[in-house]
């Protein structure tokens, strides 16, 4: 635990750059991303969504992706298609609540992700997917390549 007397300090302004500024910024987020966690918390606690009565917070991308089917046809510029299998086995992607995709990345040193954005869960018609970086519009259904590096996690937040 970081709080015993003889454990390592870990707080994060100790840490050597650039894994200091990325931590700063990790924690400028997490305060950005407050009121979305307030209004996903008073919606499980109110029952405010019925659609989304007793379900997780923090959700696999399985969960709420719609009943399978077939992906889409392929738009210019898409990657391959997503099958449901793969959302299914996708172990580190998750949602936060049914709107905020989280990829993190999970190899070390990889410079380049294969993210799958469901296709189903927007009321029947597929959905989009913005990406949070940089406001890139993709469809969902598709694998979509995104770059990475240190200090870098992909979101995608969806359209609608």
């Amino acid at each position: 635990s970081h709080a015993h007397v003889d454990s390592p300090r870990r707080e994060p302004w100790l840490l050597p750059q650039p894994h200091a500024a990325h931590a700063l910024e990790a924690l400028r987020e997490r305060q950005r991303l407050l009121p979305f966690w307030y209004t996903l918390c008073w919606d499980a606690a109110s029952g405010a969504l019925p659609s989304a009565e007793g379900l997780p917070l923090v959700r696999p991308l399985w969960l709420g992706s719609g009943g399978g089917g077939s992906p889409p046809a392929s738009p210019a510029g898409a990657g391959k298609p997503v099958p449901r299998s793969a959302l299914l086995l996708a172990d580190t992607a998750f949602t936060v609540g049914a709107d905020l995709l989280v990829f993190p990345v999970a190899t070390k040193g990889a410079s380049n992700v294969e993210v799958p954005l469901p296709v189903h869960g927007c009321g029947g018609a597929p959905c989009e997917w913005f990406s949070v970086s940089s406001g890139a519009r993709l469809r969902g259904g598709f694998w979509h390549s995104e770059p990475v590096g240190l200090g870098s996690m992909p979101r995608y937040q969806r359209g609608g």
